[in-house]
């Protein structure tokens, strides 16, 4: 089974992209509304008990002097009741930070996309731990969502990898955080590992599966062609790029070949609108186009 994960470049530059994926932005990761910002730091490879590479997460709060251990927790799926430790599931491999169910609390999202789902190894899942006042995050009310999950669009899959990569935005300005999920290796059609990404919309309730929205190149819209091996979405982040409001998304794809050379890579924005995202002037970023300074060249891996 193919199990490689980095990329090709610069080692320096490989070790920072692996590191900033396994740790979850501090600006607004405030677990417990004290005011002070928190952090989440991912362990993928921790083995628990004799579970190779289980995986973990610790979190680390933020007080008048900055961190402390004092209050550290040290998560593992066990700890869950969604689900159990299991060998090569990477627990913690992703991570992301938003206010789903809009309490002032901030939840964590973890990515596990190692999981296996019923007979598709490795199909991925994600985690959701929400935040309490006063507490921090709590096991209370933890969401296990894949894409078998009711109401998530697609299936799992062997290898779809679903929970590679998280993002957070408010997509739809209702004042409820929505989390982007990279499925970087969802087979669409024949284009194997071409890559989908799911948006699971929050609400009072936190993320709901009922406004589920599903994107790869070509649906809903969205310009391009699924192609093999390109990985849409192997990474993602949100912000309002525009200013209106309504945060949006972009979708790293680095293996897509731009003007002819393979895995030259591109960036696609998906635009927040009140009804979510939307495929509507919608953007393709790759070097040497519409002003990006360099040109595409052969494995890149722009995006």
């Amino acid at each position: 089974m193919n199990r490689w994960r980095g990329g090709v470049g610069n080692s320096v530059a490989l070790l920072v992209l692996i590191l900033g994926a396994w740790v979850a932005p501090a600006g607004g990761a405030d677990f417990d509304d004290d005011s002070h910002a928190d952090l989440a730091v991912g362990v993928p490879f921790e083995n628990v008990g004799a579970l190779a590479d289980a995986g973990a997460l610790n979190v680390l709060y933020g007080t008048g002097s900055g961190l402390t251990a004092t209050r550290d927790q040290l998560w593992v799926q066990d700890d869950l009741s969604a689900d159990i430790s299991e060998e090569l599931d990477l627990f913690g491999d992703a991570l992301a930070a938003g206010d789903f169910d809009g309490d002032g609390a901030i939840d964590l999202a973890v990515g596990v996309p190692w999981e296996d789902i019923g007979t598709a190894i490795d199909g991925g899942a994600v985690h959701v731990l929400y935040g309490l006042r006063g507490v921090g995050l709590t096991e209370t009310g933890n969401q296990l969502w894949h894409q078998d999950s009711p109401g998530i669009g697609g299936a799992a899959e062997t290898d779809d990898e679903f929970g590679t990569s998280l993002a957070v935005g408010d997509f739809d300005g209702d004042g409820y955080d929505d989390l982007a999920v990279g499925a970087m290796r969802e087979d669409i059609g024949l284009a194997n590992d071409a890559g989908a990404v799911n948006v699971i919309y929050g609400g009072s309730g936190g993320l709901a599966s009922i406004d589920d929205q599903v994107w790869w190149e070509g649906e809903n819209g969205l310009g391009g062609t699924p192609g093999v091996s390109e990985w849409f979405g192997y990474a993602l982040v949100g912000g309002d790029f525009d200013g209106d409001g309504y945060d949006d998304l972009a979708v790293g794809i680095p293996r897509e070949d731009v003007a002819g050379f393979m895995a030259s890579g591109e960036v696609v924005i998906l635009y927040g609108t009140s009804q979510g995202l939307s495929a509507a002037d919608s953007q393709a970023w790759a070097q040497g186009r519409d002003g990006v300074p360099d040109a595409p060249e052969e494995q890149d891996f722009f995006g």
